[in-house]
């Protein structure tokens, strides 16, 4: 399976898999569109450390938390169940969605003959598609800081 974001604006992308279209992300107002359901990813809080994932009725569907106002984990509260969102380096910059100990989900930055590209690691049976637009929202700035404008997309998903 190979999981696939193109830009197809300043900051929007349409986000594939095995080249059929699941929906669209503008990461400047943080609209997500999967199928015909759209969210609304936002920061909130007085630091801007906090997330929240409404639906388009406008109610909350998701919310993460930091752990501990020191610490790079956030309690990521989703479906009923609560979920670990982490920054790690690994070895480098790679946000990552944790179920337990279990990493569910994880894009990162990889290298491809010196060049940084963007790697997706998925578990088996992942196809909670709105936690990869979570984590591409959160990890493309990531993502365009350390690779070039052509952003070879190009992912390395793996099961």
């Amino acid at each position: 399976m190979q999981k696939q974001w193109t830009k197809t604006d300043e900051r929007a992308f349409t986000f594939t898999i095995d080249g059929a279209e699941i929906g669209t992300l503008n990461t400047a107002n943080g609209i997500a569109t999967i199928g015909t359901d759209s969210y609304t990813i936002s920061r909130s809080g007085f630091w801007k450390n906090k997330l929240e994932i409404t639906n388009s009725q406008g109610a909350i569907i998701a919310t993460a938390e930091p752990e501990k106002w020191y610490a790079n984990t956030l309690v990521l509260n989703y479906n009923a169940h609560a979920y670990r969102l982490v920054i790690r380096n690994n070895p480098l910059a790679e946000w990552a969605i944790l179920a337990g100990d279990k990493t569910i989900l994880a894009y990162g930055l990889a290298t491809d003959n010196g060049k940084a590209v963007v790697s997706i690691k998925s578990a088996d049976g992942q196809t909670d598609y709105l936690l990869d637009f979570l984590l591409w929202y959160l990890f493309w700035p990531i993502a365009t800081e350390n690779t070039d404008d052509a952003l070879l997309f190009i992912l390395l998903a793996s099961a």
